[in-house]
């Protein structure tokens, strides 16, 4: 890549998170405040939207950010989002969004729980259970989700 995509990638990630991301985060915080019955099902929509978009260019904003800024002291991350919003099924929406988490679970908790080697016996569901809440914890940067989520 050339010397100057580093440079690029931290103005274009900071361009994400404080042009985009922000803006539509605050529309998204203030439709939702909205009282009940001050509310409507367009403007549900416009809060859902812009909250949809709001998190993509944080997440995205941030790992440009980290990306670009490691590529100044030497370190060559992967790209972590490939345009989530334009796949054309879940599978393929999982596989371009956050991608470099997706492969941490694949290659830290799901093939060491064994479900990659053909004749070892795990529970599959228990493995999934665990994949899920590492990644409630690891996104969410707590544990409150256990408490709706018990079994």
């Amino acid at each position: 890549m050339p010397a100057w995509w580093q440079t690029y990638a931290c103005y274009a990630g900071l361009a994400k998170k404080v042009l985009i991301a922000n803006h539509l985060g605050f529309v998204a915080d203030r439709v939702f405040s909205l009282p009940a019955h001050e509310s409507s099902v367009p403007l549900a929509w416009l809060g859902l939207v812009c909250y949809t978009f709001h998190v993509y260019y944080d997440f995205s904003g941030y790992s440009d950010m980290a990306i670009g800024l490691g590529r100044f002291f030497g370190f060559h991350f992967p790209e972590n989002f490939n345009q989530p919003y334009r796949a054309q099924s879940v599978t393929e929406f999982w596989r371009r969004w956050h991608i470099t988490l997706s492969r941490w679970f694949r290659d830290f908790l799901w093939f060491p729980l064994g479900q990659s080697v053909p004749g070892v016996e795990v529970a599959g569901v228990t493995s999934l259970v665990l994949i899920i809440y590492s990644a409630i914890v690891l996104s969410t940067v707590g544990f409150n989700p256990f408490i709706y989520f018990r079994f």
